[in-house]
């Protein structure tokens, strides 16, 4: 039992819920069991009662400091789950012999009759719960409306369409943004994720998973998103290579100082070096511990493929393995009510069907066929495309493919990039002519087209 408390939050599905459930409610009533498992059994109980979800690791060890639990990991939810069935096979039997017992030496006709409906559902497994159902006139809807005016619609994406369909980035629900190689993915990311920290009032802590870049270069490229708002020219490359000019770096640093002072909310950058996935569980009890340390709203992940790099144990095929990522963060964006925003790369292969002159850039929900959760469990599904020629004047199509509660946009439009702003969509502030201006005369910040096309 200590164990299962410790890890009931990790493997979270519907039919293990159930389990652990049945487990915890026949633990009440089985004798025997150490003596500080019962208050821990009843904590767990009540908490599912009011939140239709165990208590974490952290709210446990909160409640009951001098709790053995047991830390040692499962291998994967299989082994758990027959791990929960064992003790289960266990205590029924217990129960069962309790309650046989009981009824057999009891003279009391009507205690008797108690005690033999109460050994039936011991008998055919069943474990009555006054939680499934409750009626609609008993739901808070003020508190709920209440909550949902403080929450608003969410952080925007800055393209003008896609935001006058969705409102915002709704907490509680998972984009996925798709694109093949270089079509702005990372900009897009890096784009929304600061205007979520820097614009939106309500709480949005942002976690970022950088897989592909290393943390200090993707916290940078943010900075350099900042500096779009003075129209420094500063280049990100000059950064990372130290070979800014004094009068660069000085610019720099007001750009930091500023940045500093004027984001309403934190962001957290951790990079592949950072990440534990020796298994889907510990990968789950870390992001699970930074959500619930750090109040995060928001979570990005650039981008999802980089994951295969990880052996798990107990997947051969490694497209099965990322199939679970992504329903683990469904999980996530469900249990925490958290913005889960998830880039994926659409191999070119893959998109030779949208190249034709027709149709050239239009995506579809199949290019996405290879890890079938993301288009499963995605609410809102943007894909992005470029070409060289588009590239040449600062463009990008874009598509909202999924939208599970409204308008979506099937046909591809067109939307302004600025890449070495990291910069997508409206531009309020400056011209493009005035951003894109390149002074040739200062060494450090000279761009080029690559640069410029950088993704």
């Amino acid at each position: 039992m200590n164990r299962i408390f410790w890890f009931q939050e990790y493997f979270n599905d519907k039919e293990l819920t159930k389990l652990i459930f049945d487990l915890y409610k026949i633990a009440n009533i089985t004798t025997g069991l150490s003596a500080d498992i019962y208050p821990v059994v009843q904590y767990n109980l009540d908490y599912y009662a009011s939140n239709l979800y165990f208590p974490s690791t952290n709210l446990l060890e909160e409640n009951f400091k001098d709790f053995k639990f047991i830390k040692d990991v499962f291998i994967d939810i299989s082994e758990y789950r027959n791990y929960i069935k064992d003790i289960l096979t266990t205590l029924n039997d217990k129960a069962r012999k309790d309650k046989t017992l009981e009824y057999l030496n009891e003279p009391d006709v009507i205690k008797r009759t108690n005690y033999l409906a109460e050994l039936t559902k011991i008998e055919i497994g069943i474990c009555n719960s006054d939680l499934d159902l409750e009626d609609v006139t008993k739901f808070d809807y003020v508190s709920d409306y209440e909550k949902k005016t403080k929450i608003g619609s969410g952080p925007k994406t800055n393209i003008e369409d896609i935001d006058a369909i969705i409102g915002g980035f709704t907490a509680g629900k998972l984009m996925v943004v798709a694109a093949p190689q270089a079509c702005f993915k990372t900009t897009f990311c890096i784009n929304m994720s600061y205007l979520g920290i820097m614009e939106y009032e309500s709480p949005n802590n942002t976690l970022i998973l950088s897989l592909e870049l290393p943390e200090t270069e993707w916290y940078w490229k943010t900075i350099v998103r900042h500096s779009y708002k003075f129209g420094y020219n500063i280049n990100v490359k000059s950064i990372l290579k130290g070979l800014l000019t004094e009068e660069e770096k000085t610019k720099l640093f007001e750009v930091v100082d500023d940045f500093n002072k004027t984001k309403k909310h934190n962001m957290y950058i951790i990079d592949s070096s950072k990440i534990q996935l020796e298994s889907i569980l510990t990968f789950k009890q870390q992001l699970s511990n930074y959500i619930e340390k750090h109040n995060i709203k928001s979570v990005y992940v650039d981008y999802i493929q980089i994951l295969k790099n990880y052996k798990i144990k107990g997947y051969f095929n490694p497209l099965d393995m990322l199939n679970d990522i992504v329903g683990l963060f469904h999980m996530l964006e469900v249990q925490y009510g958290v913005r889960v925003c998830l880039l994926s790369q659409i191999n070119r292969e893959g998109t030779k069907k949208s190249d034709s002159e027709n149709s050239k850039g239009e995506l579809k929900s199949y290019h996405l066929s290879e890890i079938s959760n993301l288009e499963r469990y995605a609410y809102y599904l943007v894909m992005l495309w470029t070409d060289e020629d588009l590239k040449r004047s600062n463009k990008l199509k874009f598509q909202l493919i999924k939208h599970r509660d409204g308008q979506t946009i099937s046909k591809p439009k067109m939307s302004d990039v600025l890449p070495q702003y990291f910069h997508v969509g409206k531009n309020n502030e400056h011209s493009i002519d005035k951003a894109l201006h390149i002074d040739n005369n200062t060494s450090g910040s000279g761009l080029t087209e690559m640069d410029l096309f950088e993704d």
